[in-house]
């Protein structure tokens, strides 16, 4: 990769040896992460960062570079002071992956080759943030042909993609999604669930409850030919992806209104639902843009 250019005051732009442009994601957490590596982000434990914490006793904190003689000589036991300043720490980034029949659709878009699109962009975004990214895709099980463990790697993008290039088509449920917090440990990550979501909301409940402990971001994938760039008239045969059940209908514009209709009734459901565990969903109905999920980030958390 060779050195991009700024475009606007918070996007940072560079390109692989294939053109492809890398796109900073600037994600933002309202919380302090216990991790000991130092990173970007605020953390638990006092150390060598810029933000100053308080005072505290020499023999408990031995620089002798920090000592505050302001501080010690107001001090009335004369106690030697030195300064505490907050550690900044990384923090492990997580792509949960549906990889189920569903994520097979293909119609304006390739829902696979979006989640590589987005894993390659986060991927680029963690290394420049000194934080580390793993992969996980699940279908009715956890794919272990498709799972990266995390780390921190300027590579890390590239083999995503050519994993998931390689890897047989999206099938069967995504049952597997319950068992994602099992593959990715107990320490507080920030997760990407990434997801057409076309299953019950008893399941995402379900899915989302296993999820609790990290700091979850549903990716919401959808495709504009599933719900709007529909036949006004005409016969046309469709099919559900994971009950391999299909059915002959006559397209006309009432039905093609109930079914817009639907998916928009869907997202406020998939919203209320999400934000009743701490974020609101994040939606892509068409080309993935790191800038549109960098200012999803600015916005404050939306909870009920």
């Amino acid at each position: 990769m060779t050195a991009g250019s700024l475009v606007g005051p918070d996007q940072m732009v560079e390109r692989d040896k294939l053109g492809r442009a890398n796109e900073l994601i600037h994600y933002r957490l309202d919380w302090r992460t216990s991790g000991v590596r130092p990173g970007a982000h605020v953390g638990r434990m006092a150390g060598n960062g810029a933000i100053f914490r308080g005072h505290g006793l020499l023999i408990d904190h031995p620089d002798p570079r920090r000592v505050d003689l302001r501080a010690t000589a107001r001090d009335p036991y004369r106690r030697m002071l030195v300064k505490i300043f907050q550690q900044n720490a990384a923090i492990p980034v997580w792509v949960i992956a549906d990889w189920s029949a569903s994520m097979g659709f293909r119609g304006n878009i390739n829902k696979a080759a979006q989640i590589a699109e987005i894993s390659d962009q986060l991927a680029w975004s963690t290394w420049r943030m000194g934080d580390r990214l793993g992969f996980v895709a699940c279908n009715e099980r956890v794919n272990r042909d498709l799972f990266v463990p995390p780390r921190c790697s300027r590579r890390l993008g590239m083999e995503i993609r050519q994993r998931i290039a390689s890897a047989p088509p999206p099938s069967g449920s995504a049952e597997g999604l319950n068992l994602a917090a099992n593959a990715i440990g107990r320490e507080r990550a920030l997760v990407f669930l990434i997801s057409d979501f076309h299953f019950s909301v008893a399941s995402l409940k379900t899915i989302l409850q296993s999820l609790s402990h990290h700091d979850v971001v549903p990716v919401v994938l959808w495709d504009q030919a599933e719900f709007a760039d529909l036949p006004d008239w005409g016969l046309g045969r469709v099919r559900d992806s994971e009950g391999s059940q299909e059915q002959l209908l006559w397209f006309r514009p009432s039905l093609k209104r109930d079914i817009a209709a639907s998916y928009e009734r869907r997202r406020q459901e998939l919203r209320s639902v999400c934000q009743n565990f701490g974020r609101a969903p994040f939606f892509v109905t068409g080309r993935f843009h790191a800038s549109a999920m960098t200012r999803y980030f600015l916005e404050p958390l939306r909870c009920d």
